[in-house]
């Protein structure tokens, strides 16, 4: 018994001098017995041998955590002065604490201000109040139930715990919005932003649908060829192109030939085209033909000219005298290109005059320095007309055929046989060229 008592008296006595010895153990005793102040001033003299750390550093801390508690208001001390304490002792427990508090009267003093809790999220990143304004957003965000409010939520809060689900509700909502009340502009910025969608291919359906739709209303030439233009790709746009130019062909025949012969011309690939020009063309083209010295003058009834109209599809004339050597085409309208292609029947066979007349010069003697290189028409336009004038030695004594297919390029088609001219040389030879 009296060794114990004896061991006792000792550990007593010797806490005072632990406490001396140990400076950590002196602030700890110091601030277990309210004696902050004299802490405090055990922290001060350890600080002035240099930076407190280690588990000093801890329990200075809480000493000067216990001091800013205590020299606060009732309310207690404020965000800043929280939020200076926390930057001070960055590294001690005290300070998540004084983080923590500071983070939470921020919150509540955000109140439901989406900015204002994301400044406090941005603030204080690792803390249970960001926690909560990340919830309080979510909620909010849900509430709102749109894909804008989805998107704005994971793009300002991308580390938020609800980012990956704001992601897929956008998507969801997105097409759900568009689709329920659908327009083409809607279903055109739904698939600009969001080309990988889902649902892409179906907003691209619903838009054609709906400018096909747009067109059938307005049943113009207009309405149809605009969307031809903006559509290019669409799956019906042969039908819109057709509808547009049966518009158009109907408007031009009520309107009368020259608007037919006009639209024919300037849509050469509609089915009816073709028939029309060809039909206008040889009921108004006026062919002539007569002598170079007649020098096609306005009246060109004068002498020496052969008039074969009206044309029909295989117009004869028995007899082309022998002083023609120049055609004469009247073109119903402007853009009408003629071109004629001239044969020979010779021997039973037809001939082209660059196969056929040269050995036919040279039996009358001319040189072949003077026989033509090119047998093509060559056009002038006199008076509004176009003039070709004929090879040289296109007439002579036996009387040969000469066949005249007159081919007319108007709006992108060539048509060859319009016209055709069946004629017979049978008048006096031509002279032979001179040397």
């Amino acid at each position: 018994m009296h060794r114990l008592i004896v061991t006792v008296v000792a550990v007593l006595f010797a806490r005072p001098a632990l406490a001396a010895s140990d400076p950590v153990a002196k602030v700890r005793e110091l601030a277990a017995a309210g004696k902050i102040d004299k802490a405090w001033a055990s922290c001060e003299k350890q600080k002035e041998g240099g930076a407190l750390t280690g588990t000093m550093k801890e329990v200075c801390g809480d000493v000067a955590f216990q001091m800013l508690l205590d020299g606060a208001s009732a309310a207690g001390p404020d965000i800043r002065q929280l939020a200076a304490f926390a930057e001070l002792w960055k590294g001690a427990p005290v300070a998540d604490k004084a983080a923590d508090m500071a983070s939470k009267r921020s919150l509540i003093a955000a109140g439901t201000d989406p900015d204002l809790i994301a400044e406090v999220i941005a603030a204080w990143p690792d803390t249970a109040a960001a926690t909560e304004g990340y919830n309080r957003l979510w909620k909010q965000t849900l509430n709102a139930n749109t894909s804008a409010a989805m998107r704005s939520f994971h793009e300002r809060h991308p580390d938020a715990p609800q980012a990956a689900d704001a992601k897929k509700l956008e998507l969801e909502l997105a097409w759900s919005e568009v689709s329920r009340s659908p327009t083409v502009e809607g279903l055109k910025q739904f698939q600009l932003a969001y080309p990988a969608h889902a649902k892409k291919d179906q907003a691209l359906a619903l838009e054609y649908s709906l400018v096909f739709s747009a067109a059938e209303a307005k049943n113009t030439p207009s309405a149809w060829d605009q969307l031809v233009s903006a559509y290019p790709r669409h799956p019906r746009v042969n039908e819109a192109r057709s509808r547009s130019m049966d518009l158009g062909y109907a408007a031009a025949e009520k309107a009368g030939p020259d608007a037919l012969l006009a639209f024919a011309m300037a849509h050469p690939e509609y089915p009816r085209a073709a028939a029309v020009v060809a039909t206008l063309l040889k009921e108004r083209t006026l062919v002539q033909a007569g002598s170079a010295a007649a020098a096609l003058p306005s009246n060109v009834g004068g002498a020496g000219l052969l008039t074969v109209l009206p044309i029909g599809s295989s117009a004869i004339v028995p007899a082309l005298p022998a002083g023609v050597d120049t055609l004469m085409v009247r073109l119903p309208v402007p853009g009408v290109v003629p071109k004629f292609s001239v044969e020979i029947l010779a021997n039973g066979q037809r001939q082209t005059l660059a196969a056929a007349m040269p050995p036919r010069l040279r039996a009358l003697g001319v040189p072949d320095a003077q026989i033509p290189p090119s047998w093509e028409l060559a056009w002038t336009v006199v008076e509004g007309a176009n003039v070709g004038r004929l090879p040289p030695g296109l007439c002579q004594p036996e009387g040969a055929d000469v066949y005249f297919a007159l081919l007319m390029t108007a709006g992108g088609m060539e048509l060859g046989y319009p016209f055709q001219l069946v004629t017979r040389c049978s008048a006096a030879p031509r002279a032979k060229a001179s040397p």
